[in-house]
């Protein structure tokens, strides 16, 4: 362990960045993953950066009062989703700060008083030594929601005020500046809460408030998700679990193959009791749903189809068709890996005793296709093959003398779909 049994503590300075190394049980941290900032005042009491989400975790499975011996503060930058469907918000940072005993200067790096008035630091320091600091960020640079920001902000908050954080300071800020990747124009969300270490881990509790955090989150997205989709497509599936992850990330594509059929649209995907279900909702109220669900119907059979496999042309330079094939190739190579890993598991269980030969035979049936996609759907009077044209079924190869090919498909359904 580090000077005087610190878990966290200064090591060499850095002239060029006028920062410090920072060691972490006696051991150097790459200052790409985590560093320090003394007070100059004191000579003493520092300010951590960490950056390094493996660093994150290891740090916050000690106490608080181990870690913050020195320290005023510890940064940690986590950028963590609270849900993967919905990047525009995520928990950016969270900070623990020390709550002095009176108000003290300490340069530019005693931020408490820079963040809290002494009224909401009198409110605070009740509940505890440390003030624990989650920011989460609601980026306005890539907002593309129907309802707005401003409504999902003010009902997260309504939301958090009902919940365990409820005795919480909570601040909204504007940030420009480097969030995830690029400088992103965000809102910030602050929610501040008084804490006692009490000898536990920092992990016991902040694990605990992440959870209310995304219950929270995945209530509000819900609740407009609703709203929202009052006027679209919900189809509802059960996939089997090996592949239910392929069979979604299939699904999510559909919106952009309708943005090459000329529709716009936003898509979603819930899940509950293990089921899913795909919501799709066009951005022109004016645009007929039965035109979508037909879409979806081809879109969901293309994978099974003949079709799919009748193209294979790297250089065409039609970019719709080479994303849609793309899309219909990862899928079944997703499969077929599926396939492979059940097979693998009945070669193991193979010279087993006899009470697990059902077992073994019924992982041996498994045999992952694209008919997942159909056999999967839960209404049944969705599992007829879409008809192009009321001529030729998807699954159908030929047309009368005429070969039907991928290429000739989308411009067909391209020009049906404009009228």
């Amino acid at each position: 362990m580090s000077e005087e049994g610190k878990i966290l503590s200064k090591g060499k300075y850095f002239n060029e960045s006028s920062e410090w190394e920072l060691l972490f049980n006696g051991q150097s941290i790459d200052i790409k993953d985590g560093y320090l900032y003394e007070d100059k005042d004191s000579g003493k009491a520092y300010w951590i950066k960490i950056k390094n989400p493996i660093l994150y975790k290891k740090i916050i499975s000690h106490t608080a009062t181990e870690l913050m011996k020195d320290a005023t503060g510890i940064d940690f930058e986590i950028n963590f989703n609270f849900n993967d469907n919905f990047e525009s918000s995520y928990l950016h940072e969270i900070e623990i700060i020390k709550i002095p005993k009176q108000k003290q200067h300490r340069d530019n790096l005693d931020v408490i008083y820079f963040y809290f008035s002494g009224e909401e630091l009198s409110k605070l320091s009740k509940d505890g030594k440390y003030i624990i600091l989650f920011c989460i960020s609601i980026r306005m640079d890539n907002w593309k929601n129907p309802w707005t920001l401003k409504e999902h902000l003010n009902e997260l908050r309504r939301t958090l005020n009902e919940s365990e954080l409820k005795n919480g300071i909570q601040q909204l800020r504007m940030m420009i500046g480097p969030i995830l990747d690029g400088n992103n124009l965000s809102q910030i969300l602050r929610l501040a809460q008084g804490y006692n270490c009490n000898g536990s881990p920092l992990n016991t509790y902040i694990d605990k408030c992440i959870n209310i955090l995304t219950t929270a989150q995945t209530e509000v997205l819900e609740k407009y998700q609703r709203e929202s989709f009052t006027e679209a497509i919900a189809e509802k599936f059960n996939f089997p679990p090996e592949v239910k992850t392929a069979c979604k990330q299939y699904l999510l594509y559909f919106t952009e193959f309708l943005e090459d059929m000329g529709i716009e649209a936003i898509s979603s995907i819930q899940e509950q009791d293990g089921d899913v279900t795909f919501l799709v909702e066009p951005r022109n109220k004016a645009e007929a749903l039965s035109k979508i669900a037909n879409l979806l119907k081809i879109y969901l059979y293309l994978p099974s189809s003949p079709l799919a496999g009748s193209y294979a042309n790297p250089l065409d330079s039609n970019l719709a068709l080479q994303r849609l094939t793309s899309q219909i190739h990862h899928l079944n190579s997703q499969l077929t890996l599926a396939t492979a890993t059940i097979q693998q598991q009945a070669a193991t269980i193979q010279q087993k005793d006899f009470l697990i030969q059902q077992q073994q035979q019924f992982i041996q049936s498994q045999q992952f296709t694209p008919q997942v996609l159909i056999d999967s759907m839960k209404d049944s009077k969705n599992h007829e093959e879409p008809l192009l044209g009321d001529l030729v079924k998807v699954g159908d190869y030929e047309m009368g003398p005429l070969k039907l090919k991928l290429p000739q498909l989308i411009q067909w359904l391209k020009e049906q779909f404009k009228k």
